[in-house]
């Protein structure tokens, strides 16, 4: 039988209250943000997965390094973008994106599918396409909607202003626009999914968390 909304959200409720890091109604500080990224798990590669498979598309792109993700400790990541050789601002423009939450693997593997299949083809149309396929390179390898503050990197944007985003993600992905040169976006293509982490894990620690 399928769960009523009720029900699903008795239960989340009480999931949140029994999360182990925090106290309820109280938002983390640096101690439970510490403790919450200590415990996750890096379980796959960006470097493998996204960066190396932007090495066969530089024959027909601009991949271009757009800023480096660093936190305390060795975290640290270079950002990349691919774009249409031939950029010019007057052109309709296209900005894809994946892997803003970076658990949200079907974004980041589509986004390269994309370069690799039909992106030439819309720039023989006469657009301009630049695909920023891993826009939070830890969240993909931790499995992780929020990058390691905790933070949500998709609430973090301020509209041309990257030095107010609350994000190195996002702070990186406003410079990238504004290094792009053009005036009016006609189109911005976001590659989300919902995955089975959102009840057991994400939705819980938000509530505990008082996060985005």
């Amino acid at each position: 039988m399928r769960a009523t909304l009720p029900a699903v959200l008795m239960a989340a409720h009480s999931a949140a209250r029994a999360y182990h890091i925090g106290q309820p109604g109280a938002k983390w500080g640096p101690a439970e943000v510490a403790q919450w990224r200590s415990e996750r798990v890096k379980s796959r590669s960006y470097e493998d997965d996204v960066v190396k498979a932007l090495d066969p598309l530089r024959a027909s792109f601009d991949v271009v390094e757009y800023g480096a993700i660093t936190y305390d400790g060795p975290i640290a990541h270079a950002l990349y973008a691919v774009k249409t050789k031939d950029w010019d601002g007057a052109k309709p423009s296209v900005l894809v994106t994946g892997g803003v939450h970076g658990y949200e693997t079907s974004g980041v593997h589509g986004a390269l599918r994309f370069l690799a299949t039909d992106a030439l083809a819309y720039a023989a149309k006469g657009l301009n396409v630049v695909v920023a396929p891993c826009v939070s390179p830890w969240g993909y390898e931790h499995i992780q909607r929020w990058n390691p503050d905790a933070v949500d990197p998709n609430r973090s944007f301020k509209r041309g202003d990257a030095a107010a985003c609350g994000s190195q993600e996002a702070a990186g992905l406003v410079r990238l626009l504004e290094s792009c040169g053009v005036a009016r976006w006609a189109c911005h293509v976001d590659l989300h999914e919902t995955t089975d982490t959102d009840e057991t894990e994400f939705r819980v620690a938000k509530a505990r968390a008082g996060q985005g």
